[in-house]
């Protein structure tokens, strides 16, 4: 709790008085005032409100949280931090989405005020779907998380963090809505709706889409990283996320075209193989995609 005068406050009586500026609510009660000796002589209650106050995507099972598959403290060390969720009627761009070869496995919700962590559950209290087009209703379902773990008081402002898992790359390539519902385990007025995407290879070089072709592949060669020189965890070409740019990443920005033909295809034109498409991912045009928004 940061309380923060407003101006000088005045010593009348005894008693201290003046405007307060409450910045995070930690309780329910709030001592307004005190006398010369620090003694409350009044206070006031406040009824909290609980609110999603921050939406991570971070690389479970990965060189930054010790390649550890379950979710702990550890996960905070490998939290993406380029990366911001797409909320409702934003413009997409690469900040939305990771390029991790395992997908996306892992993301967390910060729920300040959180009603009752003790039962929160992925059934009643969250909705996941997928997709890659502008039209939501024919979304399907996400697959079920294998855990979801809340950390009372480890989330942004002293708030909880909901950690929530699935296993590797059953999410790829595509777009996840997470809708964080309004009921009684998470307390909240209104659900929380945002999304993340995931496009394996993918290093962000050009704005207008999320193709994953002979660019890519060619930063892979062009910024390596070794032990002695590591990735950080914002590297755009570690796309396995483990602290290296190396020929495993090369390999994971292929274009999708047989081994031989492009190995071949490279020795006789001593060049960079053809520009052809891997895997799409997160919509072929982001600006298709985001220009318009998406719905809630």
């Amino acid at each position: 709790l940061e309380v923060a005068w407003e101006g000088t406050p005045t010593l009348l009586d005894g008693v201290w008085t003046g405007r307060i500026t409450i910045s995070e609510l930690a309780t329910d009660v709030v001592l307004l005032a005190g006398d010369g000796n620090g003694h409350a002589v009044s206070s006031n209650a406040f009824d909290l409100i609980t609110a999603v106050v921050g939406r991570h995507v971070f690389y479970n099972n990965s060189a930054w949280d010790a390649d550890d598959p379950a979710a702990n403290k550890a996960d905070d060390d490998a939290i993406a931090l380029d990366k911001q969720a797409l909320r409702p009627g934003q413009t997409a761009t690469f900040a939305n989405y990771t390029s991790y070869a395992r997908g996306l496995n892992g993301i967390m919700v910060d729920i300040a005020g959180l009603a009752n962590s003790a039962s929160l559950n992925a059934r009643d209290d969250f909705k996941f779907a997928l997709g890659n087009n502008q039209n939501l209703g024919t979304w399907a379902a996400a697959p079920d998380p294998s855990q979801v773990v809340v950390r009372r008081g480890a989330g942004e402002q002293g708030s909880d963090r909901v950690t929530i898992l699935w296993e590797d790359n059953a999410i790829e390539k595509q777009w996840l809505q997470v809708t964080v519902l309004a009921t009684e385990n998470t307390g909240l007025a209104e659900p929380d709706v945002f999304y993340f995407g995931n496009t394996i290879g993918e290093s962000g070089d050009q704005l207008v889409n999320a193709i994953v072709n002979a660019t890519d592949e060619i930063g892979t060669r062009n910024f390596q990283h070794s032990p002695l020189n590591p990735a950080a965890i914002d590297d755009p070409y570690d796309f396995n996320r483990d602290q290296l740019v190396n020929g495993t990443d090369r390999i994971l920005a292929q274009p999708n075209e047989p081994a031989d033909v492009a190995e071949a295809d490279h020795g006789a034109r001593g060049g960079s193989p053809p520009e052809a498409e891997r895997h799409v991912g997160v919509e072929e045009h982001l600006d298709r995609f985001g220009r318009s928004g998406l719905a809630a």
